[in-house]
């Protein structure tokens, strides 16, 4: 399966405001954020981790302004979840700094 095909499969799926990782819940998301998408399909095609788990991010690992912390906690008492400050969090940041992808054509101009 190419990881193409493995991202497709996620296509359908909602989108999870709530950037929640449950690992529990990883063997068939119910809902996926797109850095999420990205290490599933890795994951779940080519058996590697871009980012192991224990280097996720937390919630309180960001600096978040309080207009952007307002609207998380919002999304959270929408969902009828308790925020968890302390949960992990896959950032796109994290999957840039993977040591697993590089740079195959850089069109940028630096």
């Amino acid at each position: 399966m190419s990881l193409k095909k493995r991202a497709e499969y996620y296509q359908g799926k909602p989108y999870s405001g709530l950037f929640a990782w449950d690992p529990q819940e990883k063997a068939d998301p119910k809902s996926v954020y797109r850095s999420e998408l990205v290490w599933l399909a890795y994951k779940d095609v080519l058996k590697v981790e871009l980012v192991e788990p224990r280097n996720f991010q937390r919630f309180s690992d960001f600096h978040l302004d309080k207009n952007v912390k307002q609207q998380l906690i919002g999304r959270y008492e929408d969902a009828h979840v308790k925020i968890d400050w302390e949960g992990k969090v896959l950032s796109p940041q994290k999957l840039l700094e993977s040591d697993k992808l590089f740079v195959v054509v850089d069109k940028t101009n630096k």
